[in-house]
């Protein structure tokens, strides 16, 4: 019996820490994991429009947004929006309809309020669009394009 206890008490230190060593088969490791899961997706992108609804009516005359700069960069903004339809095809820029524009970037601080006037296309069918703005960087005197940012929203009869 004494042999036993011997042998059981000399035992015992090593099953105790196999015991603690065993891997836990419900931890993931964050090395074998897309670092693109492990991000928050509840962050806002620094460059963004914000429209105040996903869907509007084919009848409103115009659509207010925001285009939002949080990236503590100094940039600039075309002066005008650009409009695209979802086709079977992918996005299609919408014409204006006789209208023309003129000017140069404006500064894009914080945030810029505007609007895209729906007068200035012909009749809009319902269906996917999106607004689009180009963001280039402040001062910028080489050929680098310019960023895109773009909203989707609907329009309904």
């Amino acid at each position: 019996m004494k042999r036993f206890l011997a042998f059981a008490c000399l035992l015992l230190p090593f099953a105790l820490a196999a015991c603690g060593t065993q891997a836990d088969t419900n931890t993931i490791d964050p090395a074998d994991t897309d670092p693109a899961m492990l991000s928050s997706t509840d962050e806002p992108e620094p460059l963004r429009i914000e429209l105040p609804a996903d869907s509007f009516s084919a009848s409103d005359e115009r659509i207010a947004y925001t285009v939002v700069n949080d990236s503590g960069e100094a940039l600039e903004i075309s002066p005008v929006p650009r409009l695209e339809a979802k086709t079977e095809d992918g996005w299609q820029k919408v014409e204006f309809a006789d209208v023309g524009f003129c000017g140069t970037h404006d500064l894009l601080e914080v945030s810029q309020d505007d609007v895209l006037e729906l007068d200035w296309f012909d009749p809009l069918p319902p269906g996917s669009y999106r607004i689009v703005r180009s963001i280039y960087e402040a001062q910028s005197t080489d050929d680098t394009p310019p960023a895109q940012i773009s909203a989707e929203f609907s329009l309904t009869e």
